[in-house]
């Protein structure tokens, strides 16, 4: 950019409104009431300069009226204060009392509000500049890409920055959708984007051409990333996406590999389909490994060759490419016209395309069998990532069937597995900034994963990001936030979950294990915001923390087919946005009986026991005539031997217990109360059972509880 201010100008200037503010922040003389002034133009160059490239050619006069006043009034000032710190204490005085005009004074007070206004009115119209946005929402994104959190967009990107997209303009069209959703995730309405088109098509050439969105990657990925592996045979990306493009020239070609260290030879024909969203990488199957890291020149012998070229294709048949490393050679055919001696293609059976694996998965999931529905989804992702298209030619979200896998695992009590694939649906960079839908999602269901795991310090921290990002994206007010922010002072009260939290990132530790690309910092700077939003208004409570939670709003657990064939219309449609099966206040009550409250009363053995009515006899599950303590005793040896979970309740008749159970397909843990009392018939002791649920027992969308087992009650 050269319009007659460079960024060296605005470097140099900011240095000078820097020295005029410290020195009149530190001077003792009346210089000092023009302070405030000077940091306010110190802060506003400073501004500037990290938005200096991206001033569009429209504002730039704007700027150049507001520099020339600003240097005049700076330099002027400078001076004055260089020459006043340069005098003695004494000389100070008699400057004070000769020099000091207080009309030059009040002249150069308006001077530099009037520089202040002008900058701030030229930065206010620039960070508001759609332009400006926009490249700031591209430079989001670039991070995204390098970070390998948007592979679904690079087919798009490619095909927008392809020579020939104007000749494909279908083609185009569809990769621009995909374009225009990957903005509006970061901020950019859809006409925003359409009337700027060009502008970003140019800025996505120009990023492609420079490599700027090439995938970060220490090492080359494994070489069984992408494909299932087999035991007899390996597998090598050797040609990148962008060289199948040119060479192929959208064909379905066939390679040929000849692995000549056997006697009989195994050919594998590697095929790209024109319908795929993006090009699929091509790979080589042989069963030794020795060839498979010949490829990479990481792991190349010294003596090793060069990676084989490929020709262009050409209408003759192909010469085969010979290379030879010790006993093992390869011979690659390039397709054109086969050569008579060339190996013919073996067939293999297609799996389900993605619809009817689709409407598999739903099925399984109306069915409960959620393991069944897991599997089938991850062999979906499998497939998505291999570069499979469904019928519509068009590719599911994968952060979708990441989410769609954590919920399917999750109730079938897989909780460690759930808890990997929805912190893999976090899409966010940052914890606060610019998070979607589907990261507020992904962070909730986290969040309630780790609940059940009892790891609070992790459900703080991802329950955190959920409710900063809703009160970004929905505002305070909103009911999902609200709902939320009260589930986060429900933990607190009955677990004390920030104060533990809070002390360890005080002592400099990290007590978290999800997010671990986040620094401990920024870890720490939210939760204590959280904390500081939760306790507003809140009471002091003496006692029993309140069981006052409403359960959370009823949603439909059952994604549609369209979820995993498509990818979504916004981000707005995102799928299973919170567990409405899940119940946060029995497991803040089941963990507080368990592990944190002690009983205030002697042992249940000898408490002296309630008396029963004879009409209470009839939901009594068993009586017997040995007497309490035997009972009691008795029942918690029963519990020890089945492995069950119990502590004696602090102030009532009751023995606690936690069973894990499953309740048609659905994995939950249920709290039991085993209630103690007397009968005034014969004076004998009987028990009863009543309970309460970690998660509801059924799926029925119009809310209706199951019977429970036994005579207990919901709790």
């Amino acid at each position: 950019m050269s319009f007659g201010i460079s960024i060296g100008d605005l470097i140099k200037l900011g240095e000078v409104a820097g020295r005029v503010y410290k020195n009149c922040r530190d001077c003792t003389g009346d210089y000092r009431h023009l302070t405030a002034e000077a940091r306010s133009l110190t802060n506003l160059l400073d501004d500037i300069q990290d938005k200096y490239d991206k001033i569009p050619a429209h504002k730039r006069q704007q700027l150049l009226d507001a520099y020339d006043p600003c240097i005049d009034v700076l330099s002027e000032l400078d001076k004055l204060l260089e020459h006043y710190i340069s005098l003695d204490t004494k000389s100070k005085r008699a400057w004070d009392r000769l020099k000091w005009d207080p009309e030059k004074s009040r002249s150069l007070r308006e001077r530099l509000a009037s520089s202040v206004a002008m900058l701030n009115a030229f930065y206010n119209s620039l960070i508001h500049d759609n332009q400006v946005l926009i490249l700031e929402a591209l430079e989001r994104l670039e991070m995204d890409y390098k970070g390998g959190h948007r592979e679904e967009s690079i087919a798009s990107i490619e095909r927008i920055a392809a020579p020939d997209c104007h000749e494909h303009e279908t083609d185009s069209d569809a990769a621009w959708v995909q374009i225009i959703r990957d903005l509006e995730d970061v901020g950019i309405s859809h006409q925003v984007a359409l009337n700027y088109h060009d502008f970003v098509v140019d800025w996505f050439i120009q990023a492609v051409n420079e490599g700027r969105l090439l995938e970060d990657s220490g090492r080359p990925e494994s070489l069984s990333s992408t494909r299932p592996s087999s035991s007899d045979g390996y597998q090598v990306n050797f040609l990148s996406t962008s060289l199948a493009a040119t060479y192929l020239n959208g064909k379905n070609d066939v390679i040929y590999v000849e692995n000549l260290t056997t006697h009989s030879p195994a050919t594998t024909p590697l095929r790209r389909s024109d319908s795929s969203n993006a090009p699929e990488p091509l790979h080589i199957a042989d069963s030794s490994t020795e060839i498979a890291t010949s490829f990479f020149p990481s792991s190349l012998p010294r003596d090793a060759p060069e990676p084989m070229q490929l020709p262009s294709p050409s209408t003759h048949a192909p010469e085969p490419i010979r290379r030879t490393n010790q006993d093992v050679a390869l011979e690659v055919y390039r397709p054109g016209t086969l050569a008579l001696q060339a190996p013919e293609p073996v067939s293999f059976a297609s799996p389900l395309n993605l619809d009817e694996r689709a409407q598999n998965i739903v099925g399984a999931w109306r069915n409960h069998d959620f393991v069944r529905a897991a599997r089938s989804l991850e062999e979906q992702l499998a497939l998505v990532e291999q570069g499979f298209v469904g019928s519509n030619g068009l590719q599911p979200d994968r952060r979708v069937l990441r989410h769609c896998i954590g919920a399917c695992t999750s109730f079938s009590g897989d909780l460690t597995k759930a808890k990997l694939f929805f912190e893999s649906a976090f899409n966010g960079i940052y914890l606060i900034k610019n998070l979607d839908e589907g990261d507020i999602a992904a962070a909730r269901w986290l969040g309630d994963v780790c609940l059940q795991l009892s790891e609070f310090h992790n459900t703080v921290l991802a329950w955190s990001v959920a409710l900063e990002g809703s009160i970004r994206r929905f505002g305070i007010s909103h009911d999902r936030t609200r709902h939320l922010m009260q589930e986060l002072l429900q933990l607190d009260e009955w677990v004390s979950a920030f104060e533990g939290i809070n002390a360890q990132f005080r002592a400099n530790v990290d007590p978290t294990n999800i997010f671990s690309s986040t620094h401990t910092l920024e870890k720490s700077d939210l939760v204590r915001a959280i904390q500081a939003r939760v306790n507003e208004g809140r009471q002091m409570r003496i006692g029993r923390p309140s069981a006052a939670l409403r359960p959370r709003p009823r949603l439909e657990v059952i994604p549609g087919e369209a979820f995993l064939t498509s990818p979504l219309v916004s981000s707005g449609a995102w799928p299973l946005q919170w567990d409405s099966t899940f119940s946060p206040m029995a497991v803040y009550q089941t963990h507080w009986y368990l592990r944190i409250r002690r009983p205030m009363m002697p042992a249940l053995a000898t408490r002296t026991l309630r008396w029963s009515s004879l009409g209470e006899s009839k939901k009594l599950d068993f009586v017997t005539k040995a007497g309490n303590t035997w009972l009691v005793e008795t029942v918690k040896a029963v519990l020890r031997d089945l492995g069950v979970e119990h502590a004696e309740h602090p102030d009532e008749n009751v023995i606690v217990c936690c069973l894990h159970k499953d309740r048609d397909g659905l994995a939950c843990i249920e709290g039991v109360f085993i209630a103690f009392s007397r009968l005034q018939f014969r004076n004998p002791t009987n028990m009863e059972t009543v309970g309460f649920l970690e998660k509801e027992l059924s799926f029925n969308i119009s809310g209706s509880d199951p019977n429970f087992a036994g005579n207990g009650k919901r709790w």
